[in-house]
């Protein structure tokens, strides 16, 4: 595959990246909410950061002292076993790697939005998925706000 027809099938798997956050985030909250309770009363929405080790979700749910590491990293060893890959389907993380992943007609107006040209990169799906995280705590805080 030449350059070119790399960052075409880079751009289009961005497209479908974003246009699925909110369903990995959604997956990534029920996953916590099995394994988890009450796990987003443990989240300070005003500091979350999806791009940042400490205060992403992660980061702030399996703070390690003990072994002076960020809670993303003791996550992505101990929980997720080094699979950078499922934490990005649970909206933990952004793709390192873009997923082969089929189109269809249903993308064609996001492809070619003047919006989705100006925000390619991570760092606009990192504030993506913090967008969608606050999205799932604010549910759960309204739905039990003292926590389950």
């Amino acid at each position: 595959m030449d350059a070119s027809m790399n960052d075409e099938h880079d751009f289009y798997t961005r497209v479908w990246l974003y246009s699925r956050s909110d369903e990995r985030v959604e997956n990534g909250a029920a996953w916590l909410d099995e394994d988890y309770p009450g796990w987003y009363l443990r989240i300070d929405t005003t500091t979350l950061d999806i791009g940042n080790s400490y205060s992403c979700i992660c980061g702030q749910l399996f703070v390690n002292n003990i072994l002076n590491t960020s809670g993303f990293d003791y996550a992505k060893k101990a929980i997720f076993n080094r699979q950078t890959e499922k934490m990005a389907m649970l909206g933990f993380e952004v793709f390192n790697e873009a997923p082969e992943v089929e189109w269809g007609d249903k993308y064609e107006e996001l492809l070619h939005s003047h919006e989705f040209y100006e925000s390619q990169g991570t760092k606009v799906e990192y504030e993506i998925l913090g967008v969608e995280w606050v999205k799932q705590i604010n549910k759960r805080m309204d739905q039990y706000p003292g926590g389950i």
